[in-house]
């Protein structure tokens, strides 16, 4: 919250781009909330006014804000939004880079309540407001980014390459390998040996403590 997270757009064919301005307005995702406005809660609103000028204050209660130079914030009953210019792109350059921010937090009660939420933005002609396109990504508000991340790749089932296993769960021990099976393994030279030999060694003893009948000689073949 409160972190300006840049937003990249690109395009394509568009003309004069200084005729085309961006719009972004928060919206929420699942369908029996989508008709409702999505507020900034109570807390954050009157702690913001309070440190803002009677300027700044006209749109304390917008949960997505910009740090652009040039930008409109627009209401339209209790729905908010904020506009930009589309400006030409740089040289050498493929996108167009936007800082947002975000002044509330999806567990706000009094605003979102754990709602979730997209950013919806929408390419609009300056003059006439005609709608040319339409993008949206969900967005997550939060104050630990990476705990709710692992936590939501949990509850989906979803595992990151490179996360440590879990170190609550309970070790199980794999059943003890025949007496009878032999592997090999090859090495490459004498001192790579010497190391294999050295853990079949302490595995080994370790399966000696936890199960003495791995001390056991293996009865002579007839």
């Amino acid at each position: 919250m409160l972190v300006a997270v840049p937003f990249r757009f690109s395009y394509t064919a568009v003309g004069d781009p200084r005729r085309l301005e961006i719009r972004a307005q928060p919206v929420y995702l699942d369908a029996q909330h989508v008709q409702n406005p999505v507020r900034r809660c109570p807390h954050h609103q009157d702690a913001a006014a309070a440190l803002m000028s009677n300027v700044q204050s006209q749109h304390v209660r917008h949960v997505l804000q910009t740090q652009h130079a040039r930008f409109r914030y627009e209401e339209n009953g209790d729905r908010c939004s904020v506009v930009v210019p589309l400006e030409p792109l740089q040289p050498a350059t493929d996108h167009y880079e936007v800082l947002y921010e975000f002044t509330c937090m999806n567990t706000c009660v009094g605003g979102m309540n754990r709602r979730r939420i997209l950013a919806l933005f929408t390419l609009e002609e300056c003059e006439t407001g005609q709608v040319l396109g339409r993008q949206t990504i969900e967005v997550k508000v939060c104050k630990c980014p990476h705990r709710d991340l692992k936590a939501d790749e949990k509850r989906l089932g979803l595992g990151r390459i490179g996360d440590k296993p879990d170190r609550k769960r309970r070790l199980t021990s794999s059943p003890p390998a025949s007496r009878e099976q032999r592997l090999v393994v090859e090495v490459d030279d004498e001192e790579m040996l010497q190391a294999v030999t050295e853990v079949r060694d302490s595995m080994r003893r370790y399966r000696r403590r936890v199960n003495p009948q791995h001390g056991q000689a293996p009865p002579p073949r007839q």
